[in-house]
């Protein structure tokens, strides 16, 4: 048996100064107060039993090195950037701020957050540190000086997994670590969907397969993003829709193609679990290598498929 050379993230973790440490650009995941407060419980029992995730901060200005660095605590973005999370500090889309941290948080939100407010709360009147280094007045309950505390047994900085990876790569797995849990807002994912297509210029379909969407919603989210990006190509259009001109869908075939092809792998790998499967391309391509069959499964979906091959 060959072994694998392959090396996770995990294994390469260590300690980032909170205050090197900028918020996510846009932050989907609200968390009620009953979960803060367990949040603060799990970690004061425990410890920090797994890492938050971070990247190189692409937006990192290396001449404010030494310079007051602003306080994320109470920040808001700029009145023409779109704020979706309320938790203060939660995110920071405004590049004049993130270009002090020489790091942007990808997954982590709330457990940063306890040590980025618990230092607020140790500065700011909530300094028992030579009470808690004899293990004496430890907070029982919740709340500033249970969040002080944490800041001050971790110092003040939380054990991270520093990815280098580009911006475009970082907002990908920001949305897939979130998708696992909590409640993604509405006004966040369209955002991260907007930015993805017109800012860094990745196609539709690249989306679809890396948020996990579907083609249609994508339309939808760019709708709600403003006409403007919903009409982008509106010097193309005549003035009358034709259903045999709209390729809405053919977008719909891709995204069942996209799902069969991914399906069709997993069952793949779980009755050939020695095979060597190609991590190279598409979804589709890397089916197409193992004997999925396109055209079967398009067929499966019956008038949609009929519908995309006449038009």
């Amino acid at each position: 048996m060959k072994i694998s050379t392959f090396e996770s993230p995990a294994y390469s973790v260590q300690r980032v100064n909170i205050d090197d440490l900028v918020s996510q650009k846009a932050n989907p995941n609200q968390m009620t107060g009953k979960a803060w407060d367990a949040l603060q419980t799990s970690i004061k029992n425990s410890g920090y039993t797994f890492p938050v995730i971070a990247a190189t901060n692409t937006e990192y200005d290396p001449e404010t090195a030494g310079k007051p660095r602003p306080s994320l605590i109470e920040h808001k973005d700029n009145a023409d950037d779109t704020v979706t999370n309320t938790e203060g500090g939660m995110q920071v889309a405004d590049e004049d701020v993130a270009k002090y941290f020489p790091y942007r948080l990808i997954d982590g939100a709330h457990r940063s957050q306890i040590i980025r407010l618990g230092k607020y709360y140790f500065e700011n009147g909530f300094d028992k540190s030579d009470d808690w280094a004899e293990g004496n007045k430890i907070p029982e309950k919740p709340g500033s000086e249970m969040l002080a505390y944490l800041a001050w047994r971790e110092n003040f900085t939380i054990p991270c997994v520093v990815r280098d990876i580009d911006a475009t790569a970082q907002m990908s797995e920001e949305i897939l670590h979130n998708t696992a849990r909590g409640a993604h807002s509405l006004d966040s994912m369209k955002d991260i969907v907007y930015n993805l297509i017109n800012v860094a210029g990745m196609s539709e379909e690249w989306v679809a397969q890396n948020l996990y969407l579907d083609l249609e919603s994508i339309k939808r989210m760019q709708q709600l993003s403003g006409l403007k990006a919903a009409m982008n190509d509106i010097d193309e259009c005549d003035m009358a829709w034709t259903p045999e001109k709209d390729n809405s869908y053919q977008r719909k075939m891709v995204a069942y193609l996209i799902r069969e092809a991914t399906t069709f792998i997993e069952n793949y790998k779980k009755e050939n679990p020695d095979a060597d499967v190609s991590t190279t391309g598409t979804a589709v391509d890397i089916a197409l290598t193992i004997g999925f069959d396109k055209t079967e499964a398009w067929k499966r979906h019956g008038d949609v498929y009929k519908a995309a091959t006449v038009a």
